[in-house]
């Protein structure tokens, strides 16, 4: 799994913030993916690549 490097980027503003936060954070990631790899059509499609049947599972607002 490749990770952009904004979220690497923003994660590590979280991190500064506070380490709690960007743990919890990543574990929500970390399960989030776990799922998704189990139940590939858990994740909702991307709305703007519907035909290439790409799925999203969007983990929090930060």
């Amino acid at each position: 799994m490749t990770v952009p490097k904004q979220e690497v980027i923003d994660l590590i503003f979280i991190a500064r913030d506070s380490s709690r936060a960007a743990d919890v954070l990543v574990d929500r990631i970390i399960a989030a993916s776990e799922r998704l790899a189990s139940f590939p059509e858990s994740g909702r499609l991307v709305p703007e690549f519907p035909m290439l049947g790409y799925r999203e599972v969007i983990v929090s607002s930060y």
